[in-house]
Order: structure tokens, then C-alpha cells, then sequence
């Protein structure tokens, strides 16, 4: 057993977490990742109101009876404004989430709600600053996620080996790894530079409980690490994709300064596509973390995190080893 402060405040058995993945991450998901020893955040933005993420947090509830949490995602794009926000926060305390994720731009308008409800607070950030940030408003820890993950990335493009050991020996507050993180070797190597924990999003895409079209998963599995591609840079939003049709379209309309909203017209079809049962793999957008060149398997979530942590021990003996100790 690995444990860490974050374990610790958050009463689960393994520092891992999955991140809250917009239309993709399901109440089987989140559920399989509380039974398996870690947890699992459920995107607030993926529904239309909040008693639609009440209705979801009840049927994760149905599924397990381990700690859960709730995310509330402040990109603009998703945003739903103050009264917004406090209405899911209102729902997450009511419903007693067991933390918080924030992400995108500062909880501090609504932070001290939480804090009074007593439930830990998760902010999600891209540089040192904005760590130290939140540390200063009130965070329970804060989760980095190098320019090596999916999704939204941050315009500074700073790798996670260095971002993580950075905000580690900055703050007093724990720091959860993220950005390429999909094995034991990588929970080993951020615990090393000073994390107490990582959350992953794309190795739990690569699982049976995703529920994602056979064919797509099967798409995961053959990317490898020259396979993906960031776009929006000149937009300060880059995100990370799967390389295929859509990608090199977007990214040479944006090397001839095509304007957002030109791209837009590309993008909203590629990412309305359903992932569950359409197998069109060239014209959709897949975001995910330089990490799914190493996913070989689509198994169940529970394998998964077993698979992550055997090899953890497995790497913490092998350098034990190379210390001279003996395995215990």
C-alpha cells in the first residue's frame, strides 16, 4: 500500500485519480475507480442543470459506496456563471462529494463554500504561480498537469517532470501529478520529484468501462508517441489530439491564420461525433495525453489500477535495490 497525504484526505486506499472527462467519463467509470482503491471525478459540464449532476451523483452513489468527486470546469467555453457554479457547488455539499476538482480559472469567488462544508478542494493549474495561488486561497492541494497531457494544456508548455518537481518544492500543500501519467512507472517517478498522487484521464478512456465504440479504443491502442498533435496554439488554447484527418485540416488552416470562428466550423462536427457508437476515427477529435502510446490493453478499471500499482512496488524495489535495501 502507498500512502501519501493525499490518501490520506481523501479516505482512499491509492493516490490515483481520474480526471473528469468532458462527454467521456460515466457514472461506471467513476464508480469502477472507487471500488478498484482510488476516485474518480465527474465532469459537471457534460450535463445541462444541476439536478442532471445530482441525478448522476446518485447513480454513482447506486454503484459504490467509496469516496466520489465532483468537478466543476471554469473554461469559458463551459462556463456557467456565478449562479451557476453555485448551484452545483450546492449540489455537491448536499449531495456530500467527497472533493472538489476545479480547473480552468480561480475558485476563489466560491472556494470558502466549500471549505465550509468541509470538503477538500482539488485546483487544477498549469504553472508554478497559479499553484502557489491557490495554495494561498485556500486549496486542499493542487494537480499539475505537464504539456504531456490531454486536453486543455496551458500556453506555457512546461513538461511535467519539471512542472511537478517545481510546484513540489514550492508548496506545503500536496501536489497531484498529471500529463503522460498511464502506469506504475509513472506513479513512481512523480512520487519521486514530490507529488503524493497522480490523476490520469486517458489510460481509463482505454477501458471496458468506458464503453467507447470497440473500434476506437482499438484506434488508442495503435497511437503512438509521434501520433499526436497540438493544435489552437495561436489561440493560447492548445489541446492535444490524435493525429488523423480533422487534425491536419485544423492545423494547416491555422498555419494560414484562419480566425477561430472559421475553425469552428471544422471543429464543432469532428467533436459532436458520438464516441460510444461512431467508428469514424479521421474525422472527430480525440483528445488525449502523450501516454496512450503506451496503453497496449482495453481492460476492466479495476485490473487497471492493480496493473498501476504492482508496478509501482515493482519500480520503488528495483530502486531499493540499486540502494542497497533489502525488499521487505
Amino acid at each position: 500500500m502507498i500512502k501519501t497525504r493525499i490518501t490520506e484526505l481523501l479516505g482512499i486506499r491509492y493516490p490515483i485519480l481520474m480526471g473528469a472527462m468532458y462527454r467521456l467519463t460515466s457514472a461506471e467509470m467513476v464508480s469502477a475507480v472507487a471500488e478498484a482503491g482510488g476516485l474518480g471525478f465527474i465532469p459537471s459540464a457534460s450535463f445541462t442543470s444541476p439536478e442532471d449532476v445530482r441525478a448522476e451523483i446518485r447513480k454513482v452513489r447506486a454503484m459504490t459506496n467509496k469516496p466520489i468527486g465532483l468537478n466543476i470546469s471554469l473554461v469559458p467555453a463551459v462556463n456557467p456563471g456565478l449562479e451557476g457554479i453555485q448551484a452545483l457547488v450546492a449540489v455537491g455539499i448536499e449531495e456530500q462529494v467527497s472533493a472538489f476538482e476545479t480547473a480552468g480559472a480561480s475558485p476563489a469567488s466560491f472556494i470558502d463554500q466549500i471549505k465550509k462544508a468541509g470538503i477538500p478542494v482539488l485546483h487544477k493549474v498549469t504553472q508554478l504561480k497559479h499553484a502557489k495561488s491557490a495554495e494561498a486561497m485556500g486549496a486542499d492541494a493542487v494537480i499539475v498537469i505537464g504539456f504531456e497531457g490531454g486536453g486543455y494544456l496551458g500556453s506555457t508548455e512546461i513538461a511535467t517532470m519539471i512542472l511537478v518537481n517545481s510546484v513540489a518544492r514550492s508548496l506545503s500543500i500536496p501536489v497531484i501529478a498529471a500529463g503522460g501519467v498511464v502506469d506504475g512507472c509513472g506513479l513512481t517517478a512523480a512520487l519521486a520529484l514530490g507529488a503524493e498522487g497522480v490523476l490520469m484521464g486517458t489510460r481509463f478512456i482505454a477501458s471496458t468501462e468506458a464503453f467507447l465504440h470497440r473500434k476506437i479504443q482499438e484506434w488508442m491502442i495503435r497511437t503512438g508517441e509521434t501520433d499526436t498533435e497540438v493544435l489552437l496554439r495561436s489561440f493560447k488554447s492548445p489541446v492535444r489530439f490524435i493525429s488523423n484527418k480533422v487534425t491536419r485540416t485544423i492545423a494547416s488552416m491555422e498555419k494560414e491564420g484562419s480566425s477561430m470562428q472559421e475553425m469552428l466550423g471544422i471543429i464543432g462536427p469532428a467533436q459532436k461525433k458520438d464516441i460510444h457508437f461512431d467508428d469514424d476515427t479521421e474525422n472527430r477529435l480525440f483528445p488525449v495525453g502523450l501516454g496512450v502510446s503506451m496503453i497496449d490493453h482495453i481492460k476492466p478499471i479495476a485490473e487497471i489500477i492493480q496493473d498501476i500499482v504492482r508496478d509501482a512496488e515493482t519500480a520503488m524495489n528495483r530502486l531499493d535495490r540499486m540502494r542497497g535495501v533489502k525488499a521487505k
